[in-house]
């Protein structure tokens, strides 16, 4: 009753007369936002929102349930889709990292000691490390890992269970560490590191189970380094040089290797695809860059060019987003396009709040963009 009454308070308001009206039109024309001002107010070029930052304070973004997150060294503070502030912590950080799972926001001050592990605006837990942190990350189920400087070793990792207690803590003595993670199940975690100690320097990938205990090492190709290592489901692992791909099922065994003559930048899809910004392969004519989207089993599902340099991709469910520096494409998982975003300024990185939006952080301002 209440909204009928507010609907036809609005309609008078505007001028529209009660009985040559067509009542139901309008209802759905109030309901989807034509009538209805500051409801899904979008821009002509399908832009939501825009908002300019000053670079100055060196800050960081990421898309976390419906807000926009930015970090400096002194707060964090939560955005709404229209720029209005939700809410600020104050921090102390020389360097800051900002990464969510969806549920939860991990802060972590590089080349400092601050972890922090937030629900919404309220800190889960926190921890201060006694050596330097180098990296961290989160996975979906909430496991944060933290690799660190070591005061008696090269590197140490650490790991959280989700309720922030530690749950193993491992030295690395003579290794350079490049990434770790637990994997979706939650059962095994990797360490992904560089031994350069001989002639040659090697990439090593090890799997521990989850009391710290080595189950297997792996030696993806030996001179070259796998900055990158992401888990798909069950708990099949992709690791990347930049001019070769490796794909490992959930028993550590290899089951397809892909090279390139340069890969830009990979992301995982759907959990079951590996998405790569490349140029040049072996079943490429030309080398012009292109998405390539690969099965568990190395089969090729997809192929496509893209127009320019490809600085970077993430992918949200069925969605990738492709940063040619300038220009954003998203593309589904069948390689079509969906939408094209053009900007004035260099595009630094996209955040996902659904397959529907996204944020798209570029130098001296965000975007807040429709996808479909």
């Amino acid at each position: 009753m209440v909204a009928a009454i507010a609907f036809a308070m609005y309609l008078k308001s505007m001028g529209v007369d009660l009985n040559e009206a067509n009542i139901k039109e309008l209802a759905e024309r109030f309901l989807t936002s034509d009538l209805m001002p500051g409801v899904n107010e979008e821009m002509p070029d399908g832009k939501i929102f825009e908002m300019e930052y000053d670079l100055s304070e060196r800050p960081v973004f990421c898309a976390y349930k419906d807000s926009v997150i930015k970090c400096t060294k002194d707060y964090i503070k939560a955005f709404d889709k229209k720029g209005g502030e939700i809410w600020t912590k104050s921090v102390s950080m020389r360097n800051p990292l900002v990464k969510t799972n969806g549920l939860l926001l991990l802060v972590v001050d590089i080349g400092g000691n601050d972890i922090l592990v937030m629900s919404g605006k309220s800190v889960k837990w926190e921890e201060r490390a006694n050596e330097r942190i180098i990296n961290a990350g989160i996975n979906e189920d909430g496991y944060v890992t933290v690799v660190q400087e070591g005061r008696d070793c090269r590197n140490r990792v650490r790991v959280f269970d989700p309720r922030g207690i530690e749950m193993f803590s491992r030295s690395i003595q003579k290794n350079f560490v490049l990434a770790a993670c637990v994997s979706p199940s939650g059962e095994q975690f990797l360490i992904s590191s560089l031994d350069a100690s001989g002639a040659v320097a090697s990439p090593v990938l090890e799997f521990f189970d989850m009391r710290g205990n080595l189950i297997a090492a792996k030696i993806p190709e030996s001179g070259t380094i796998f900055p990158v290592a992401l888990y798909l489901r069950n708990d099949f692992l992709a690791a990347a040089s930049d001019s070769l791909i490796v794909c490992y099922d959930g028993g550590r065994n290899e089951v397809w290797r892909k090279e390139f003559d340069r890969i830009c930048s990979l992301e995982t899809l759907l959990g079951k695809y590996v998405v790569a910004a490349v140029s040049g392969s072996k079943s490429s004519s030309g080398s012009a860059p292109e998405i390539q989207i690969f099965g568990v089993k190395g089969d090729r599902a997809v192929s496509g060019p893209i127009e320019g340099e490809i600085r970077n991709i993430r992918a949200y469910e069925d969605i990738i987003a492709v940063n040619t520096t300038r220009e954003v494409y998203f593309i589904n998982a069948k390689g079509s396009l969906v939408r094209k975003y053009g900007f004035k300024t260099d595009v630094i990185d996209v955040y996902f709040f659904s397959r529907l939006e996204a944020v798209i952080v570029a130098k001296n301002m965000i975007a807040i963009v429709r996808i479909s």
